[in-house]
């Protein structure tokens, strides 16, 4: 009878560790990876923004941007994303100096470890004319 206790067990864990996988943020959010903004001054914040979409099945809802560089700062009051739906993040990016320009950021969103990798990239002038 111990032999049969502990086989019920341990079927149970293994039932409930593999019913119930962490899904990846990608299988959850359809967005650009890569952000071209073209050509942009260096001396002033350039505005832009990016759309997602809940492609899950439960609301989607951010919880931070990491920027890193501080180049990038976010304008965006995070609202909860329904399945289906779309959302947008307001952003405005200053390279420090001239020339191609590649930053990247990370989004987290709630209830995933894993953040959605985005590079922003740009070729930064002093005016543009």
């Amino acid at each position: 009878p111990m032999r049969m206790i502990l086989f019920f067990l341990i079927s149970a864990v293994i039932m409930v560790n593999c019913s119930s996988p962490v899904r990846s943020i990608e299988e959850v959010v359809a967005m650009d990876k890569e952000i071209h903004l073209g050509i942009i001054t260096y001396t002033d914040y350039f505005p832009f923004f990016i759309q997602y979409k809940n492609i899950g099945e439960k609301d989607l809802l951010i919880e931070n941007i990491d920027t890193g560089c501080g180049c990038i700062i976010n304008e965006t009051f995070f609202q909860s994303v329904v399945p289906g739906d779309s959302a947008y993040i307001n952003l405005a990016f200053k390279p420090q100096s001239g020339g191609y320009v590649e930053r990247r950021m990370a989004i987290y969103f709630q209830g995933y470890d894993n953040p959605l990798d985005i590079t922003v990239k740009a070729f930064a002038v002093d005016s543009v004319r």
